[in-house]
């Protein structure tokens, strides 16, 4: 017991550095602190103590300026290449979560088709709004704004059409076990007679992300089996190639005046508890519909901290397409990639002003009926999370990827 509380000191004390030193001896004492976690990493109880600790001392935020990991298309392309490098680095423990791909076969097409219907959709009059509202699929498709809750609050921030790019219904019939759940059957639904480009558009823009994801993936899989042998190769290339059920989410950020009162405001502090996030580089349009190409505020736009507390402003160029991390990929790999809490920021050249900001995400997802399981060797450790819900209340071994889902979205309600 003795041997345990002096271990418990020295961990606490390398958090304690790790949170507050801001001179030049951080680098070193964060790679003391990881060979640390590596060193402890079969010890559960002095990690969960660990852990606890982190999230005590991450009120202490510093900001860093760090360009994201790029690759090149026809790198991720490419299976004989060894990425794992700067695979770490983007999704490893000392990563931001997120790193970008550029070059990507006809995506500034797409993207440029795509990002401005936004503007269009949420400027429709609301009672051509109202017939893309699907309350009884608890509006996971079709268009909502006001009526999803975050912390508490209803979201009236930014407006979101959903809808499945590859499949207008990915699950066709339930099983006994799945409506006992409470499972139920989704349906796409698009504006045919008002926006009728939007359908294809959007389809193909997530189509392109999921292929792209698919081929990063692959490098992902290799990176993390290198580190557990256990893990097996094809794990997240196939939740990603093979699955159907992935959901993309088209948003229209609403141009406000009000003060800010939140840094946060255009979108909280959230990790993402899909397998990875395709993320299309925002385009801003002015109140008149036009579009600002290469607006950017320095001080808007999407944030990201790591696990030491170190704040992130990631640019994605308007040409790069961004990949970002989420839970299900952690707890595949048993922790070895690890999602990262990001926000939307709401920057003082959007205030006032009449810009909105436009975007596309695409949240590739294993099946519902995909059961979460860590390779065998690594287990997968429950690190603390700035400002997320705890991982270890939203998900256990048996779960299910729909249950993990729900799980999850209560807990952010």
């Amino acid at each position: 017991m003795q041997i345990q509380k002096r271990l418990y000191v020295i961990i606490l004390k390398y958090i304690q550095i790790n949170l507050t030193n801001q001179n030049s001896t951080i680098k070193i004492q964060k790679v003391k602190y990881l060979n640390m976690i590596h060193i402890f990493r079969r010890n559960q109880q002095a990690l969960i103590y660990l852990n606890k600790q982190i999230s005590k001392f991450s009120t202490t935020t510093k900001t860093i300026s760090k360009d994201p990991v790029v690759f090149d298309y026809s790198e991720i392309s490419n299976k004989n290449l060894d990425l794992s490098d700067r695979i770490k680095e983007a999704y490893g423990p000392q990563g931001v979560g997120l790193c970008l791909v550029k070059n990507v076969p006809n995506y500034t097409k797409l993207r440029r088709d795509l990002l401005p219907l936004a503007y269009q959709l949420a400027t429709l009059p609301q009672n051509k709004l109202q017939k893309l509202i699907k309350p009884e699929y608890f509006h996971c498709v079709g268009w909502s704004h006001g009526v999803e809750q975050f912390n508490g609050k209803y979201d009236v921030s930014k407006g979101s059409f959903y809808g499945f790019p590859l499949d207008d219904r990915p699950v066709k019939d339930l099983t006994p076990q799945q409506k006992e759940q409470g499972g139920f059957i989704v349906e796409n639904v698009w504006p045919k007679e008002d926006l009728p480009q939007l359908e294809g558009a959007f389809k193909s823009f997530g189509t392109l992300m999921i292929s792209t994801g698919t081929l990063l993936a692959y490098h992902i899989d290799k990176y993390v089996n290198a580190v557990d042998s256990s893990y097996k190769i094809g794990t997240l290339e196939n939740v990603i190639g093979k699955g159907n059920g992935h959901l993309a989410r088209l948003l229209h950020y609403f141009p406000s005046n009000d003060a800010k009162t939140v840094s946060d405001d255009w979108c909280g502090w959230h990790n993402d508890h899909g397998a990875l996030t395709g993320l299309a580089s925002a385009l801003y349009i002015d109140k008149d519909g036009k579009v600002l190409d290469n607006f950017f505020d320095v001080e808007g736009g999407l944030y990201a901290k790591n696990r030491f507390a170190e704040q992130q402003r990631l640019k994605i160029p308007q040409d790069y397409l961004a990949f970002q991390i989420g839970e299900t990929a952690q707890i595949l790999s048993g922790g070895i990639v690890e999602a990262t809490p990001h926000c939307v920021v709401r920057g003082p050249k959007t205030i006032g002003t009449g810009i909105s900001r436009n975007t596309y995400a695409c949240f590739m997802q294993p099946n519902w009926d995909y059961v979460l399981t860590p390779p065998m060797k690594n287990k997968i450790q429950i690190k603390a999370a700035y400002g997320v819900p705890p991982l270890d209340k939203r998900w256990s071994e048996g779960l299910n990827f729909a249950q993990f889902g729900l799980n999850t979205l209560k807990a952010y309600s």
